[in-house]
């Protein structure tokens, strides 16, 4: 079993979730210190689609784990938590100012590096 101390030291990103021996993130582990935590031999590509539109309890609970960190990770600055409701709130901004949000979407970043690469 791979130590966690060598995540904590690694370029690391914690939107990513492990159920039941199962790695699942929006990104490629290989790329970040989670490489440490999974088996470089064992990580594959797959749709979203087929975790997102599944009829499968876990493969929906394990999607809706994986959207509520990743939305965590690119809006942490901005949002608050209601632990007893569990939800997320955006903070409160000056009087009749808008927000604008930027949420970075991997695809696009692929893209714009030159792979079509989704994982």
């Amino acid at each position: 079993m791979p130590s966690l101390n060598s995540v904590k030291h690694a370029n690391t990103r914690f939107d990513w979730v492990i159920r039941k021996r199962r790695f699942v993130s929006f990104f490629d582990p290989r790329d970040y210190g989670t490489s440490a935590i999974v088996d470089l031999d064992q990580v594959e590509a797959v749709e979203t689609k087929l975790l997102a539109l599944n009829d499968d309890l876990d493969d929906t609970n394990d999607m809706m784990d994986l959207l509520r960190r990743t939305v965590e990770r690119q809006t942490s600055g901005q949002l608050s938590y209601l632990r007893k409701e569990r939800l997320f709130h955006f903070r409160a901004t000056e009087i009749n100012r808008s927000r604008k949000l930027q949420i970075r979407c991997q695809r696009q970043r692929n893209l714009r590096q030159g792979s079509e690469r989704v994982c």
